[in-house]
């Protein structure tokens, strides 16, 4: 799981006994784990289930051990799950395809526009902050202030060249 986000896994209890269980209260341990779904003191009737959450959110890279207890009514043990979770620093990485665009030549006052997708090849989300636009004539569309990108997701960029005057121009996408 990268630093600074979070994954969960779903756990089911089922009651196996002829009658009703009561987890009594709960006790986790461990970096970065918590729960999500369960609040104690929980009955479950005989032959139920119940299912909840156990989140690992890690401050720093590295690999984590921890318990859950769950102490179940008539049982001295009560339920022990061991917890593992492993931590990777969070990378962010942005790719655009095509990587550059050529319009070729377009009249002035006329315009073209092409698209761009963008790729967060990393294993985080990627937030990007707005676009500036480089060179004369060039603007870029459809990526909003604080449009999110989650990791092996796509984003579209529209650029578009609308020249003023005639000659050569070069610019970029920021």
């Amino acid at each position: 799981v990268p630093v600074g986000t979070s994954d969960s896994q779903s756990i089911q209890f089922r009651n196996l006994a002829t009658s009703n269980v009561t987890i009594t209260g709960l006790e986790i341990q461990g970096t970065g784990f918590g729960t999500l779904g369960l609040v104690a003191p929980l009955t479950i009737a005989a032959g139920g289930t119940t299912t909840f959450n156990i989140i690992f959110s890690p401050r720093s890279p590295g690999t984590f051990g921890g318990l859950l207890t769950l102490p179940v009514s008539g049982s001295a043990s009560g339920l022990v799950i061991p917890l593992v979770g492993s931590a990777v620093a969070a990378t962010r990485a942005l790719s655009g395809n095509p990587t550059s665009v050529k319009f070729g030549n377009v009249g002035v006052n006329g315009f073209t526009t092409a698209n761009v997708a963008l790729l967060n090849t990393g294993n985080s989300s990627i937030t990007i902050q707005g676009t500036t636009s480089n060179g004369t004539g060039f603007s870029a569309s459809g990526i909003s202030t604080r449009t999110s990108i989650a990791p092996s997701e796509t984003a579209m960029l529209t650029v578009e060249f609308a020249p003023k005057s005639a000659g050569s121009v070069t610019g970029a996408i920021t």
